[in-house]
């Protein structure tokens, strides 16, 4: 789970409404998108500042704090060498509008995302910001319409939202690697936010203690259960520890998956245990190497879960599904996507 902050980060948001609506909303977000991101490389600082809610102002703390912000990450950046990709999420009147570009600063082939949380109401609706970089994918050993042998089903009972998911490295942080090539993270939400409070604490979190299930018949050949979990925003970086709690399941057909970051002591299964799908084995928590309270899931050719570059990662496909409000029988999932079983 990865989020580089430089500005400020408003609450994520809720995405997976449908009609025309949405569909204006995203073009407005990416029209709205865009100006902000050019204004920003042009340094039309003013404009932008006009732009920012009270609370966004109130992070970076002044007018010149944001202006210092700028001139700092465009001297780094340098200039932009392409044009924009867009990726737009939707909730209600709130925009979670991303661009990508190429800049001079940047090496090789990594580019940069400027996320803007815009909300439609008024002229101050700059509600936060973000910029990370995004690293070239790794090449991937199967296809992303690989179907799966085994017939996977969502970990959880309602519904969550994957927070990163995909095929490419701008809508899933995990593709730059062979193991967690197609990897998954959710997260649970409330009325378009995933914590409650000001979400300093695991308990804010709507996924924190949430039961997890067996995505699929096998048998347990890798578990953790005794790995403390993290306070907010620190993360585990012991290598050992990295999947911190977690369920490691060998499904007999050459499929191998993971379910990491488990609350302490919340796994209920035990090395060489055979599960069926939906088995309980443990509750969403925020061990290993984790920033925040999610789930992390994973389908993989082999049993050692640590090997990053010698194990290659599966796409993720679920079987009898909701996906964004519609009924499916089998379906892979990407970043935004609302999705629970059908029970």
């Amino acid at each position: 789970m990865k989020f580089y902050i430089l500005g400020l980060l408003a609450a994520m948001l809720l995405p997976g409404c449908g009609g025309d609506k949405v569909v204006e909303k995203k073009i407005e977000a990416q029209v709205d998108s865009t100006i902000l991101t050019n204004w920003l490389i042009q340094g039309e600082n003013t404009e932008i500042w006009k732009h920012m809610s009270p609370r966004a102002r109130a992070v970076f703390g002044s007018y010149s704090d944001f202006d210092e912000f700028q001139q700092t990450l465009m001297g780094q950046l340098g200039e932009k060498k392409s044009g924009f990709v867009h990726n737009v999420f939707v909730n209600d009147d709130v925009r979670y509008a991303e661009t990508m570009a190429s800049y001079s600063g940047l090496g090789g082939a990594i580019k940069g995302a400027f996320l803007w949380i815009l909300n439609g109401g008024g002229s101050q609706n700059v509600e936060g910001l973000e910029f990370r970089l995004v690293p070239p994918e790794a090449v991937a050993k199967y296809p992303a319409d690989r179907q799966s042998k085994t017939d996977f089903r969502l970990p959880f009972a309602n519904e969550m939202v994957v927070l990163w998911g995909g095929k490419d490295t701008f809508i899933n942080y995990h593709a730059d690697t062979n193991a967690q090539r197609y990897a998954v993270d959710f997260l649970s939400f409330e009325g378009g936010n995933y914590f409650k409070n000001d979400g300093s604490e695991n308990e804010d979190h709507f996924c924190w203690g949430k039961p997890i299930y067996a995505p699929g018949s096998g048998t347990v050949i890798s578990v953790d259960n005794d790995i403390p979990d993290n306070e907010i925003p620190i993360e585990n970086d012991t290598p050992s520890e990295y999947l911190g709690n977690h369920v490691g399941i060998d499904h007999g057909n050459g499929e191998y998956s993971i379910l990491a970051h488990l609350q302490q002591y919340s796994v209920e299964v035990n090395l060489g245990d055979q599960v069926t799908a939906g088995d309980y084995l443990g509750e969403c928590g925020n061990s290993g190497l984790s920033d925040l309270p999610h789930l992390h899931f994973h389908i993989q050719d082999s049993a050692d879960f640590l090997d990053i570059v010698g194990s290659h990662g599966f796409p993720a496909e679920f079987h009898n599904i909701w996906k964004n409000g519609d009924q499916v029988s089998r379906s892979f999932i990407e970043r935004g996507d609302s999705v629970a079983p059908v029970n």
